[in-house]
């Protein structure tokens, strides 16, 4: 006679398959995140670069608003930092996480033709953010903080000043993504925007007066990946960046 499998030895294989996978498949997961992350990594670290470079053949000063007629077709009168410093990047699938998947609204460009084709861009430039600092002196933002239009030599501390920023606005109720290439929105943090920086959990900081609690945003592992302006790209939690009144964002410590 031949040997064959009964059924219970059958539904005992296959139940310990199904606990293999369980077990197996958020540890493949966390490996696709984390190569992801190392491409994120790689991709800041570019424009990292590209940034300072910029900065160095201008004045020493980093991308700030230059207004001139748009191209293409486009509407846009500013032109934003991703524009301006392509000439030394050259690759525009620089600007995009590849764990950034979020729908893009509709936005005006400076390059038109970027309106016929969207780009999305999960990376912002920083510009000066809402702080507890600015809204105890009832200031719209804190002039302290930021690098946009900023010199180099107004830098105290490079090696603990962001520079750039992984930024994934989530798509929640009017809240839409408008981050892509050759617009001007999204391309800056400003304001209160640091509710789109990658990883940053749910909940409110009413320190600040913002309130983006319902709007929690994805990130790496729940980090975000910063460039500083000495060119070295780090992982940072929400702990860390908000860390005495956005420290880490600041000119002058």
């Amino acid at each position: 006679m031949k040997r064959t499998f009964t059924l219970i030895e059958l539904l005992v294989v296959i139940a310990i398959i199904a606990i293999l996978a369980t077990i197996l498949f958020p540890v493949f997961n966390q490996a696709r995140e984390k190569a992801r992350q190392t491409t994120c990594l790689s991709n800041m670290k570019q424009l990292g670069v590209a940034t300072l470079m910029y900065a160095q053949d201008y004045d020493e000063r980093f991308p700030g608003f230059i207004t001139t007629p748009p191209i293409n077709g486009g509407t846009e009168l500013i032109i934003p930092y991703d524009r301006q410093i392509i000439a030394y990047v050259k690759n525009d699938a620089v600007f995009q996480c590849p764990s950034d998947g979020l729908y893009r609204a509709s936005v005006s460009v400076w390059d038109g033709n970027y309106a016929r084709n969207p780009k999305p861009r999960s990376y912002s430039i920083a510009a000066n953010l809402v702080t507890e600092n600015s809204a105890r002196q009832k200031k719209e933002t804190d002039e302290n903080t930021g690098i946009v239009e900023a010199a180099l030599a107004e830098l105290e501390m490079p090696t603990e000043t962001i520079m750039l920023t992984e930024s994934w606005a989530a798509n929640v109720g009017w809240l839409r993504n408008d981050s892509t290439l050759g617009g001007i929105s999204g391309s800056l943090l400003t304001g209160c925007d640091f509710w789109k920086l990658a990883g940053r959990p749910k909940g409110t900081d009413r320190l600040t007066g913002c309130d983006f609690s319902d709007a929690p945003t994805r990130g790496h592992h729940n980090k975000g990946v910063y460039v500083f302006t000495d060119g070295h790209v780090k992982a940072l939690d929400w702990q860390q960046v908000r860390a005495n009144d956005f420290r880490l964002f600041w000119r002058k410590k």
